[in-house]
Parts: structure tokens; C-alpha cells; sequence
């Protein structure tokens, strides 16, 4: 059986592969997703708000919540919409402090 995905209800369309990856740490796991470009107007348009990812056959499907539609992105012709998917992991401030630690003193 075929694989299908949903983004709130809304079919991710086949045109390119669709793959959601679990990624351990502090990067976002983000993937991209075609869609039709009124579905894809309704998840992009007013304030940013969590989406649910339905993935799977039609026997076992699964479900991951709290993801974010964060862009619209241009498909490849246009009857396509291409849009960002994201976790909360994309919103997350990232500061890069520069620190050595465990360093031997040059002394006398």
C-alpha cells in the first residue's frame, strides 16, 4: 500500500519525496512538502500556530504533533506549493559562546 501524509488534514502531494526525519540534539528537524496552493495558503496565512503530521499506509498511520509551517517556498510549476515544515527546535534562541576550558598555564 501506498504511503500518504497529511498536514492538518491536508494531502501532501507526491510530486517529490516526502520524508520526515527524528533528529536527536538542538538542530530543528525540518522538512519540506507539496501541497496545493490553497492548502498551502491556509497553513501560511495569520499567525504561526502548531500543525499535526500525519504519515504512514492507510493501516498504521502516525502522528507528530507541535510541528510549524514556518515558509512558503515557490513549487515547481504553478499547480504546486512547496511549504517549510519545522519543530519547536526552530524558534529556539542560539547563542555561540567561545570558551576553552582545561588548558595547561604557560607559566615560568
Amino acid at each position: 500500500m501506498a504511503t500518504k501524509a497529511t498536514i492538518d488534514g491536508r494531502p501532501i502531494l507526491g510530486a517529490t519525496p516526502f520524508v520526515w526525519e527524528f533528529r536527536p540534539g538542538t538542530s530543528p528537524s525540518t522538512a519540506t512538502a507539496d501541497l496545493a496552493p490553497g492548502h498551502a495558503e491556509e497553513l501560511t496565512s495569520g499567525p504561526l500556530r502548531p500543525v499535526r503530521l500525519e504519515i504512514g499506509d492507510g493501516d498504521e498511520m502516525r502522528t507528530v504533533r507541535d510541528l510549524y509551517v514556518v515558509q512558503r517556498l515557490p513549487g515547481a510549476n504553478e499547480k504546486l506549493a512547496r511549504v517549510l515544515l519545522a519543530d519547536r527546535r526552530w524558534f529556539w534562541n542560539r547563542t555561540v559562546i567561545k570558551q576553552t576550558f582545561n588548558l595547561r598555564r604557560h607559566i615560568g
